[in-house]
């Protein structure tokens, strides 16, 4: 039994030495390749004293060389612990810190610490590979910390074990029915969870990851596409509706290679669930709901399941539902009655770096604890209406919203949107909508209001709007609430 990734490596690189295991726009490197060069990086790592366990903290490139580092420090049994490509150097110290770093690989961040690497000098060492007897992690030891700002703008170390990215890994290629010959091209950051994992699943399944680095490099992606036979497509809502409309329908050529798709990190709207469903007719269509903590736990063919407006799907094969009160009884729900949504199995995370408290908060029972609002339908499939912080509470109606947000960007004059509550002494709160509009000059508010007021309750109306520059959201593509409320 495979207990943790490097073993996926080691294991393929024997039986499919040949098979291409990571590309990038520079290099490519099949699954001999692959493990031979993490054995290299392993020993520099080793030469430079890395003990197991030690934190090896890592800027993402969004290349081979940063899976290789990744896949480098679990060989040896050290903690990967991946930041953000060009973070500011107070955030970055700031980790670097709180994990205790052994050493800090960078290309671009200058921090001035004593941890601090060139990524450029592990390839320059001279080194023998590490020694041939492999001793591989266990399920239980640490492999990674992942920091993640979510939506509220504070960091959080997300403690994960070689077992948790095992199930997830489990989760993706189970619930995206992934062929052994997949090849995948992946457009999120390699440095938050979604795209690391979808990596992790390809190296577990024995397929191949082709790494993006610019959504806009519209020449460079569909050159992969050609030239590695790319069969599946993981990206972020976002991503798509930018892909769509700037390649003006080009990825309809390649309707009969595609064979899957899958979108993570938020919900999709039913008007680009459609449009992919006409592009891509005879492709697999997947909506994945998940979060750093457990991974993707939930999964929707949208091209087979359609009109569930708000649905996520079944549980993932490793997954378990469970639906509470806000003190956290397991309860039954409806759409007129839903609770909380809590998800329990192997890939719920080890707990919060250095936060007992929070921790204890978030996970019980082997149940993670979610804000998320939702309900299980009488066939088993699973809803999420939103938020539970993100409510707005508007004379005692609530109020998503999402539900504010999909129907504003139905609008043409719309780019992007986003709903916050703002307190208000007559109604206790009041949405507050936030657009970002193709042209200032020619936006008019009154048309929008005229054109709202046709798909949305009065009740529910937004009472404000505010034009600006750009939503703020987190470089997977989730709205910075917070920010906007701030």
């Amino acid at each position: 039994m495979i207990r943790s990734i490097i073993e996926a490596l080691e294991h393929f690189s024997k039986e499919t030495p040949d098979r291409l295991c990571i590309a990038d726009d520079n290099s490519e490197y099949t699954y001999r390749e692959m493990w031979q060069k993490v054995e290299i990086y392993a020993a520099a790592l080793k030469k430079r004293n890395v003990q197991k366990e030690d934190k090896i903290v890592v800027e993402c490139t969004q290349d081979a060389r940063y899976l290789v580092i990744c896949l480098a420090c679990q060989r040896i049994g050290a903690v990967f612990v991946p930041v953000e490509n060009k973070m500011t150097p107070e955030k970055t110290t700031q980790i670097v810190t709180d994990v205790n770093a052994k050493c800090f690989f960078t290309e671009n961040i200058k921090t001035g610490l004593e941890q601090e690497c060139s990524i450029a000098s592990l390839e320059q060492e001279t080194v023998e590979r590490v020694e041939q007897k492999i001793s591989y992690p266990t399920g239980d030891d640490i492999a990674e910390i992942l920091f993640t700002t979510g939506t509220t703008g504070k960091s959080k170390g997300i403690v994960l074990s070689n077992e948790n990215n095992i199930a997830i890994a489990e989760n993706i290629i189970s619930g995206t029915e992934k062929e052994r010959n997949c090849i995948e091209l992946i457009f999120f950051p390699l440095s938050h969870s979604h795209g690391i994992r979808s990596c992790y699943a390809n190296l577990l399944n024995g397929s191949a990851s082709v790494i993006a680095k610019n959504i806009m490099n519209l020449k460079w992606i569909f050159s992969s596409m050609e030239k590695y036979k790319v069969t599946a497509l993981d990206i972020s809502p976002n991503a798509a509706h930018i892909l769509l409309k700037l390649s003006k329908g080009a990825l309809a050529d390649y309707k009969t290679q595609i064979t899957c798709v899958q979108v993570g990190t938020a919900f999709l709207d039913e008007e680009l669930k459609e449009e992919l469903i006409g592009i891509l007719p005879h492709s697999r269509l997947y909506n994945f709901y998940g979060s750093t903590e457990s991974g993707r736990v939930c999964v929707l063919d949208f091209s087979r399941i359609r009109g569930k407006e708000g649905c996520i799907g079944k549980p993932a094969v490793n997954a378990k539902f469970m639906m509470t009160d806000e003190a956290r009884n397991p309860i039954q729900t409806s759409r007129e009655h839903p609770g909380l949504i809590a998800v329990s199995g192997k890939m719920n995370m080890v707990g919060y770096l250095n936060d007992k408290e929070l921790t204890e908060k978030t996970k019980h029972g082997g149940y993670i604890y979610t804000n998320d609002v939702g309900y299980i339908d009488e066939d088993g499939y699973v809803y999420v209406l939103g938020r539970a912080d993100d409510v707005i509470n508007y004379k005692g109606i609530k109020i998503m919203p999402e539900e504010i947000e999909k129907q504003a960007l139905r609008y043409e004059e719309i780019v992007d949107c986003a709903c916050v509550a703002e307190d208000d002494k007559m109604c206790g709160q009041i949405p507050k909508l936030f657009v970002q509009v193709k042209d200032k000059n020619t936006f008019r508010e009154v048309e929008l209001m005229k054109f709202l007021s046709k798909i949305i309750e009065v009740s529910r109306m937004p009472q404000k709007i505010v034009v600006i520059d750009e939503i703020p959201r987190t470089s997977n593509g989730k709205i910075l609430r917070r920010k906007l409320s701030e």
